[in-house]
């Protein structure tokens, strides 16, 4: 497994920050709207979207749930992103479809 330098965490905020952007667009709310969803303020999720502030497992999990994903959607969507910039190892898991992703296995079928 490879492990992140330190100057790619920025990266990491601002790919989990734009993925988690895009699902509120996706649902036309305003940050104020996503905020009081999931009990948070604006100011915060505007700084997670914005990749200026790291967020927690939970927090990204609320996120998804309210505008009807799932952390692993989200986390898929983040791997897609990674990749894109060249930070992800995982190239099939990012161009496959995360439904087929998330049933695939390293052993093949007897």
């Amino acid at each position: 497994m490879r492990k992140w330098r330190a100057d790619e965490y920025p990266l990491i905020c601002y790919a989990v920050g734009h993925t988690l952007r895009n699902l509120r667009l996706d649902r036309g709310w305003s940050q104020r709207e996503l905020a009081r969803r999931i009990g948070s303020h604006r100011e915060i999720v505007g700084r997670v979207e914005r990749g200026v502030h790291s967020i927690r497992v939970e927090t990204a999990e609320r996120h998804a749930r309210a505008c009807g994903g799932t952390l692993l959607e989200v986390l898929a969507a983040v791997d897609a992103a990674l990749f894109e910039l060249g930070l992800s190892e995982c190239p099939a898991v990012a161009r496959r479809p995360f439904r087929e992703w998330l049933h695939c296995t390293d052993v093949e079928d007897a």
